[in-house]
């Protein structure tokens, strides 16, 4: 009961104050839950790729799969990022080519 006043009373305060504290709990928040999404995924994953229930292939899309989600929903310049690749390439992996291009530069 304590902690959840609390909480509530911690988001009323960022609420608030500013647009600058919504970018923040809105990026925390998003951090969270993709953090604790793809601890979850990847556990699965483990037990069943271990468990000889997958084939190599399958695994790899499995990872692709909560790789791009996590990227994706991890931060809100991921969903911009990823919903312009998408718009883009006009197809699923636009979502994550944008990303990766964004991330990291390819060696000419």
């Amino acid at each position: 009961m304590i902690g959840g006043g609390l909480a509530a009373g911690i988001g009323v305060a960022i609420l608030a104050s500013n647009p600058v504290g919504w970018l923040v709990l809105l990026t925390g928040a998003l951090a969270l839950s993709a953090g604790i999404a793809g601890t979850a995924i990847g556990t699965g994953q483990l037990a069943i790729s271990y468990s000889g229930q997958t084939t190599a292939q399958q695994d790899e899309e499995l990872n692709r799969a909560s790789s791009t989600m996590m990227m994706f929903a991890g931060s809100p310049g991921g969903m911009l990022g990823g919903t312009a690749g998408a718009l883009y390439y006009q197809n699923d992996e636009g979502c994550a080519e944008a990303h990766f291009s964004a991330v990291s530069q390819k060696p000419e």
